[in-house]
């Protein structure tokens, strides 16, 4: 499919908003945060990676994740992995206290819990009143229990996804 021709509007009701703007613009900036500059051809990619990575889980419609994690890149690029994949996202105050957390993961049926390194205390909690997580994946930074959320998407395709 070529994304350049579909209307942004149209390709935003599959989720796939950020490959239109990735075939029009791909080298400028989507997103500027305390790390860095990101076009949105990297963007897209990422997304895509991760859509394919939780797709490869057997993850889709009617199933949920749970994200804790500051305004950042990987805040984005999870929003549009499920949005891509028919995935709902549960996106968590990292104000709020470990039990809050995991009382929200637990809840919302996350099967993968998304939680940045600087959180790790509040997501080791969180993790561990959730019994029916299939992944935790860490966003820069370690956190116990956890993988790598890098190192798991990074063997994933990139390609735009079709369906």
């Amino acid at each position: 499919m070529n994304y350049a021709e579909i209307p942004v509007e149209t390709a935003a009701l599959t989720g796939m908003a950020v490959a239109v703007h990735a075939a029009r613009k791909p080298g400028l900036p989507a997103i500027i945060d305390r790390t860095g500059e990101y076009s949105w051809d990297y963007l897209n990619k990422r997304s895509n990676q991760l859509a394919n990575y939780m797709r490869r889980l057997g993850l889709g419609i009617d199933d949920s994740v749970a994200l804790l994690c500051s305004n950042r890149v990987e805040f984005v690029e999870v929003m549009m992995a499920a949005l891509r994949a028919g995935i709902r996202v549960t996106p968590i105050n990292w104000h709020l206290t470990g039990e809050e957390i995991g009382y929200i993961v637990d809840n919302c049926d996350a099967k993968i819990f998304f939680a940045e390194g600087q959180m790790a205390h509040k997501a080791v909690a969180a993790a561990g009143m959730s019994p029916q997580l299939v992944v935790r994946l860490s966003i820069d930074g370690d956190i116990d229990g956890f993988t790598s959320y890098v190192d798991v998407i990074g063997g994933e395709d990139g390609a735009d996804i079709e369906e």
